[in-house]
C-alpha cells in the first residue's frame, strides 16, 4: 500500500523531515566543535548565522514529525476498511509487526520534539545563546530517531497487503484470547485504578507546591524536576492503559469492546480528540517543567525558563484537569443513567 494517499503523505513527511534534520546536523558538528562566542573571527560569524537557519530547519522538521503522527492515525483508520478482519486503527497496525512500534516512536518523537523547541526558544531568547551547543547536541539524537521512524513507516506500509486477515480490537484487547495474544491480557481494575489516582494525586499536589513556592518567589527545586520529570511519562502510560481497558468500554456501552482508537470515530462522538489532545497538552506541559529546571542553570537563560514554568506549571494542572473530567464523565454518566455491569 506505498501508493495509497496516506502512504505517500506519511513517506513525503518523513523524507523531508529527515533532510532537513540531515542538513542541519552537518551544521550541529561545526557548533559542537568549534563554537565560541568570544571569537570574532569569520568562522564563528557565519557559525552564529548558521545556528539560525539550522534551528529553523529543525523545527520546520519537529512540525512535520507532529503532523505525521495525526496523519499516522488517520492512515490507520482508512487501511481498516481495506483489511480483512480489520475493524478499526487497532487491527490495521498490528497488521504486521512495524505498525505498533512506528506509532510509539511518533509518540517518543512528539514528545521529543517539545522539548527541543522548549530548549529552543529559551536559547534564542538570551543575546548569549547559552544553550546553542546542547541544542545542537539534541539534534544529533534526534537524527536517528528521525531516521528510525521513517524505517518502521516505510516497513510497516511495504508490508501491509489487503489480502491478509488480520484481528480486530475485541480480540487484541481481549482480556483473554484462545491463542493467548493480547496487547493488555489481564489487568486487575481496583488495583490499576488505585495505581492511577495515587499518581494523579502526586502530580496535582506537586503542581499545587511548585505554583506557591513560585508564588514566593522561590525557584522549583531539583527534587520537584526530578518527580514531574518521571511522574509525567509515567502518567502518559497508565493513562493510555486507563483509557483501553476501564474509559473505553463505558463509552461503547459494552463491557468487552476495549479500544483506544474507535474514540476517534463520529459514532462515539469523537470523544477521543479532546481526550488525547488534553492528555498529550497536560504532559507536553509537565515535562517541559525538568527542561525549563535543566536550561535555568545555563548563564542568562533563567529568566525565560522560569517564565516558562509559571505557564507550565498551571497549564499542566488545566489540562489534566480537563482530561480527567472527559475520562471520567462517561463511566459516571453510564453508572447513573444506565447502571452498572
Amino acid at each position: 500500500m506505498l501508493f495509497e494517499p496516506f502512504s505517500l503523505a506519511l513517506l513525503g513527511a518523513g523524507l523531508i523531515s529527515l533532510y532537513l534534520v540531515l542538513v542541519a546536523s552537518f551544521t550541529a558538528v561545526q557548533v559542537i566543535r568549534y563554537w565560541d562566542l568570544e571569537a570574532d573571527d569569520n568562522r564563528q560569524i557565519e557559525l552564529e548565522q548558521r545556528t539560525w537557519l539550522s534551528s529553523a530547519l529543525v523545527q520546520g522538521a519537529l512540525v512535520l514529525q507532529m503532523v505525521s503522527l495525526v496523519i499516522m492515525i488517520g492512515a490507520a483508520d482508512h487501511f481498516a476498511d481495506l483489511l480483512s478482519g480489520a475493524m478499526c486503527a487497532t487491527g490495521a497496525l498490528t497488521a504486521n509487526s512495524f505498525g505498533v512500534p512506528a506509532l510509539m516512536v511518533k509518540i517518543v518523537t512528539l514528545f521529543c520534539a517539545a522539548i527541543w523547541l522548549t530548549i529552543n526558544r529559551i536559547d534564542l531568547s538570551v543575546p548569549t545563546y547559552p544553550l546553542t551547543t546542547a541544542k545542537h547536541w539534541l539534534i544529533l539524537t534526534l537524527l536517528p530517531l528521525i531516521c528510525l521512524d521513517l524505517g518502521l513507516v516505510t516497513a510497516y506500509l511495504a508490508l501491509l497487503r489487503p489480502d491478509i486477515v488480520v484481528s480486530c480490537c475485541g480480540v487484541i484487547f481481549a482480556e483473554s484470547t484462545p491463542n493467548g495474544f493480547s496487547l493488555i491480557g489481564l489487568l486487575p481494575t481496583l488495583p490499576l485504578l488505585g495505581c492511577y489516582g495515587a499518581l494523579v494525586g502526586v502530580l496535582i499536589w506537586l503542581a499545587i507546591f511548585m505554583r506557591l513556592k513560585m508564588a514566593n518567589g522561590k525557584t522549583i527545586g531539583g527534587a520537584e524536576a526530578f518527580v514531574a520529570g518521571l511522574g509525567w511519562p509515567l502518567f502518559y502510560l497508565l493513562s493510555v492503559v486507563v483509557i483501553t481497558v476501564i474509559v473505553s468500554p463505558y463509552v461503547y456501552a459494552m463491557p468487552h469492546h476495549r479500544c483506544p482508537f474507535d474514540l476517534l470515530r463520529g459514532s462515539y462522538g469523537w470523544i477521543g480528540y479532546p481526550l488525547y489532545l488534553s492528555l498529550h497538552g497536560a504532559v507536553i506541559a509537565g515535562i517541559t517543567i525538568p527542561v525549563t529546571w535543566w536550561s535555568a542553570r545555563y548563564p542568562g537563560a533563567a529568566d525565560t525558563a522560569q517564565r516558562i514554568q509559571r505557564r507550565a506549571v498551571p497549564g499542566a494542572m488545566a489540562l489534566l484537569l480537563v482530561f480527567l473530567t472527559i475520562a471520567a464523565f462517561k463511566p459516571l454518566m453510564y453508572n447513573i443513567l444506565g447502571g452498572q455491569w
